[in-house]
């Protein structure tokens, strides 16, 4: 902080969420300091939305004159064209969002209707067999009681998309960015799949 004095993580993290609840999932993070994007493995693999929509920070140290010239490259491509054409700048500066974190939730149910040989032949746990088992052990361990749990199991890997929509109302915030997201993801897996 300006004050010389530290926050941890975990207080960052609880904050942002806050703010981001209260802004209905719209929040985008400048984290124009060193190391902030440290804060991305603690994020990543969770099956939770973000603390955040957007996220630009450094995964190194930074001269204060880099933060300087990129933070404004940074507002001017905001608010110039929305932000695409940062990706023309080379900044050191690097963004995480809701983007990035939905598609690692789903990859997997996306190939499982589009490639699903493939899938196979790169993780054969993706297999229906082992899935089907996998998922079972996994409910089982937490308590669920089995009955009717197989024909749930079933359908779910019958159904890709389903299970893609449903992935990515858990990961992300209920905004109009999720529902494109998921109506873009879908017209995908339909043309992949035909």
């Amino acid at each position: 902080m300006p004050s010389g004095e530290s926050v941890s993580w975990d207080i960052y993290l609880r904050d942002l969420r806050a703010i981001t609840y209260a802004a209905r999932g719209e929040l985008t993070v400048i984290a124009a300091f060193c190391y902030s994007l440290a804060v991305k493995p603690m994020l990543i693999g969770k099956s939770e939305k973000l603390p955040f929509a957007f996220y630009f920070g450094y995964a190194n140290e930074i001269s204060a004159g880099v933060v300087e010239r990129e933070t404004k490259i940074l507002y001017e491509s905001l608010l110039r064209s929305g932000g695409e054409t940062l990706q023309e700048q080379g900044l050191e500066l690097s963004c995480f969002s809701e983007y990035d974190h939905a598609i690692e939730a789903i990859a997997e149910v996306v190939m499982m209707d589009t490639a699903p040989k493939t899938l196979i032949a790169i993780d054969s746990r993706f297999s229906r067999s082992k899935l089907r088992a996998r998922v079972g052990r996994d409910l089982a361990a937490e308590g669920v009681k089995m009955a009717g749990v197989g024909k749930a199991i079933n359908k779910a890997i019958a159904n890709p998309k389903a299970l893609a929509i449903k992935l990515i109302e858990g990961v992300m915030h209920d905004t109009d960015r999720r529902r494109h997201f998921i109506r873009d993801v879908l017209k995908e897996m339909r043309r992949q799949s035909v």
